[in-house]
């Protein structure tokens, strides 16, 4: 019997990795851009409370007319000196008197009026539900009073505020200062107090995720870069179903569609009195719902909105007992109202938003900073 060689065939396996997150998405110490295979970030639609209205992840922009979507790609360092000194001398509070700002350091007396103007936001830091954030700075005063504090301020969603204050007549300082863990931060703003001048050390200076008492034990360079996206819609979701945007190649899928329902669409009569058919256009998925300022369409309610059976349309009962298509066209030019529903197909197309990626190296994570979190945002690398 005829004996066969079998030779043994050795691969080299490239194994996939993907981290995930919300708010944020850790990054990790073997990751490197060049093997970042996949960017993506998945909508979320949230119905807000103070209007009823859907919204989604994206924050509008009035003087461009589109939507933006921040990201921050960084160290442990949230802010470095630099750029806390950029965002400082542009908030209008240093007007009666011109700052001073080289490479080394940012020197300011805050105006009068200058209480309480917010400084570093939702737009610069997102910050966590009840975390402590600490404040790593070198300050230096030229006079020889006290008590010295920070000229700013830590203001929390609860109404409170904490003012850094140090009772000591030292002009050079090196310092930490933490916010209460319980509670979240709004925003920091301003504070005058006795108006002296301030001189932050841009090198030292640092915000920092917990609580730290020694400077030198947390501070590190800043290294980070910020990223703003614009689309002409934010990313929703309802149910499974969510926009994506793949932020490497610009791809974005549209899988929510908010449509206006006006008098211009095809309406038609059903055989149930007051109830009406409202052509969609692009027909929806039936096993998810619709987002609409109406209930459920029952048998015995007064008003109320679902999908048709096949998804091409929906069926609307509106208030008022009205009888005919005429009734109801007057009824939609003086009361027209959005809807927000799953396709039924998928659109994709390829828009120009995108991010490219530098060096990440020595950076920790990225923050998405909207008003609405993503459902999810993840990066898979080898």
């Amino acid at each position: 019997m005829r004996k066969r060689g079998f030779k043994l065939i050795r691969k080299t396996l490239r194994w996939l990795h993907r981290k995930r997150g919300t708010l944020d998405v850790p990054l990790s110490d073997d990751m490197t851009s060049s093997g970042i295979s996949k960017f993506i970030l998945r909508g979320r639609g949230e119905v807000r409370e103070s209007d009823g209205a859907f919204i989604g992840v994206g924050d509008y922009d009035s003087e461009l007319d589109a939507y933006r979507l921040r990201f921050h790609i960084h160290g442990k360092n949230y802010l470095g000196g630099k750029e806390f000194c950029a965002i400082h001398s542009s908030r209008g509070i240093t007007n009666d008197m011109k700052p001073g700002i080289n490479d080394t350091q940012y020197i300011f007396v805050a105006d009068q009026t200058s209480e309480g103007v917010p400084v570093i936001d939702s737009s610069t830091i997102k910050f966590k539900e009840k975390t402590a954030y600490t404040l790593a700075c070198q300050v230096r005063y030229l006079s020889a009073t006290k008590p010295r504090d920070l000229k700013l301020t830590f203001n929390y969603t609860d109404g409170t505020s904490y003012t850094p204050s140090m009772n000591t007549y030292a002009t050079n300082f090196t310092e930490c200062v933490s916010t209460d863990p319980e509670k979240t931060i709004k925003h920091i703003s301003s504070h005058v107090g006795d108006r002296q001048v301030t001189i932050y050390i841009l090198a030292n200076f640092g915000i920092y995720e917990g609580i730290h008492t020694v400077h030198a034990d947390v501070h590190e360079p800043y290294v980070g870069e910020r990223h703003d996206i614009l689309l002409e819609a934010p990313l929703y979701s309802i149910g499974t179903a969510a926009d994506e945007l793949d932020l490497l190649t610009g791809t974005l899928t549209r899988k929510i569609k908010i449509l206006d329902v006006t008098s211009s669409l095809y309406i038609s009569e059903t055989d149930t009195d007051g109830v009406f058919m409202i052509e969609l256009g692009d027909p929806a998925r039936t096993d998810i719902g619709l987002i609409a300022p109406f209930g459920m369409l029952t048998e015995d309610c007064e008003s109320g909105i679902m999908l048709s059976h096949m998804g091409s349309a929906i069926c609307f009962k509106p208030p008022g007992n009205l009888e005919n298509v005429e009734e109801i066209r007057e009824y939609l030019d003086n009361n027209p109202f959005k809807v927000a529903y799953a396709l039924h197909d998928p659109v994709t197309q390829l828009s120009n938003a995108y991010v490219y990626l530098p060096d990440v190296t020595g950076k920790t994570v990225i923050d998405v900073l909207t008003e609405v979190d993503p459902k999810i945002c993840y990066i898979e690398y080898y």
